[in-house]
């Protein structure tokens, strides 16, 4: 349906609604496309602006007209401006941005990232390639499969994102624990897609290794975040918030267990930070299972415990026997949870786990099955002196003659000697010599052969 037509049918006939939202049965991809047509209207006013007043006017009175429509299609939300202009402009100048829409995965619908330019292809949170600038992500809300916008989070970037999930009621409003860190943050807040919980961005780089925690989560880089664009309070901007997080972070993540104290041994990427070794490990040839799970995935395994084993073995191979580094990275993973710190004893869940993916054979760059060794060739009698220590002469006797069965001639040498021996005669020259044949040798079938060129020249002679 042509966007002109959808606003004269929308504005002058309220009672024909119904065939814009049975275009749409996801009110949330039909707020997005109004909130689109706003977007572009506001555009196209700017470009007119000191050049023709009268269409720069004539198409804000356009978005004006479509934030009237959102209010008549939901009023719960109508009031909301676009996605695209309230979304902090620092994150809009940044390349980061991808697409995400709900696939089914271990029984339940997951957040899957998508390329902006190929939509049919998935995207990484690690591979920069896979990601856009905001205009490229932006121009495919609306369109079919595509559920809403995405931004990655960068080590190059200087933000940090925290996810307060279903921390908002039936009646949207936020839970006590989630308005106090909204508050102490105070910077860009947002509520999710999903419209139960809530994002906050700010500037500020995480400590530590632990991230999640209940309904908690936090992330600086290797993880996306839907945007939705319907800010909650009144800032619009990213605050630089490094003391706050820093402060929440310790309320939230009390201190955790000494590590399992395992040897720093084993080969590994020794050399390489943890960002350089995941991205190793995703790059590799299981690399997509491992990215999986390390987003917090069960990727086919029945249980979370078996997931947990998964990763930290897939992560050995590049860890090495080095138990505090492979537990720093499962902490940041998306399969972390209070389960890991569980006291078992005199010992945790978490320190269990790593124990028993620590116990594998292989690490990177070094094999544990080596090739034996080629056995040294036993001296010459020697065999024949245990043989005969162990099963007696007449074995022993048959062991230095395997071949005496085929007949009479054969010495204990297992050689040819006498009349067995086949006749031949060497030359002067040290060469055996062939017996002459016979220049009339008949075939199997009795027709007689042509005689040799020998015999035809003697005959001639």
């Amino acid at each position: 349906m042509a966007a002109p037509n959808v606003h004269v049918e929308l504005v002058h006939d309220p009672a024909r609604h119904r065939a814009v939202i049975g275009w749409s049965s996801d009110p949330a991809l039909l707020r997005v496309t109004a909130e689109q047509l706003v977007c572009e209207a506001e555009k196209r006013a700017a470009q007119f602006e000191g050049i023709d007043d009268v269409a720069a006017e004539a198409e804000r009175s356009e978005a004006t007209r479509l934030r009237r429509i959102l209010e008549l299609i939901l009023p719960e939300r109508g009031a909301a401006m676009s996605a695209a202009a309230t979304i902090p402009a620092e994150l809009r100048e940044r390349d980061q941005w991808l697409l995400w829409r709900y696939v089914e995965r271990d029984g339940k619908h997951t957040k899957v990232p998508f390329c902006a330019a190929t939509p049919w292809r998935e995207a990484s949170s690690t591979d920069p390639a896979t990601w856009s600038t905001f205009e490229r992500a932006s121009e495919k809300l609306g369109e079919p499969g595509v559920e809403g916008l995405g931004y990655v989070f960068s080590g190059d970037d200087p933000f940090a994102g925290i996810d307060l999930d279903g921390c908002l009621d039936d009646n949207g409003e936020i839970e006590e624990w989630a308005a106090e860190i909204v508050e102490q943050l105070d910077s860009y807040t947002e509520r999710t897609p999903g419209g139960r919980g809530l994002h906050v961005i700010v500037r500020g780089e995480l400590r530590g290794s632990r991230r999640r925690r209940g309904s908690f989560e936090a992330y600086d880089r290797a993880r996306f975040f839907t945007v939705s664009g319907e800010r909650v309070g009144q800032r619009e901007t990213v605050e630089e918030r490094h003391a706050q997080l820093d402060d929440v972070c310790q309320r939230i993540f009390p201190p955790a267990p000494e590590p399992l104290a395992l040897p720093s041994s084993g080969t590994g990427l020794a050399e390489a930070d943890d960002r350089k070794l995941l991205e190793r490990a995703f790059g590799a040839k299981n690399g997509p299972t491992i990215e999986a799970l390390y987003r917090g995935e069960l990727n086919g395994h029945d249980s979370r415990s078996e997931a947990d084993l998964a990763l930290c073995s897939s992560l050995a191979f590049y860890t090495g026997r080095d138990g505090g580094r492979l537990d720093r990275l499962f902490r940041s993973s998306g399969l972390m949870r209070e389960k890991w710190d569980e006291r078992r004893g005199d010992t945790t869940y978490g320190a269990q786990t790593l124990e028993k993916a620590l116990t594998r054979a292989e690490f990177y760059g070094h094999r544990a099955h080596t090739p034996p060794a080629r056995a040294e060739r036993p001296a010459e009698g020697e065999d024949d002196r245990e043989a005969r220590q162990q099963l007696g002469e007449p074995l022993a006797r048959a062991l230095r003659a395997p071949f005496a069965w085929l007949g009479p001639g054969r010495g204990e040498d297992g050689g040819a000697s006498g009349a067995g021996r086949r006749c031949r005669s060497r030359s002067p020259y040290g060469r055996r010599t062939r017996p002459e044949r016979s220049s009339c040798s008949r075939s199997r079938t009795g027709s007689s052969r042509r005689p040799s060129c020998r015999t035809r020249g003697r005959s001639a002679s």
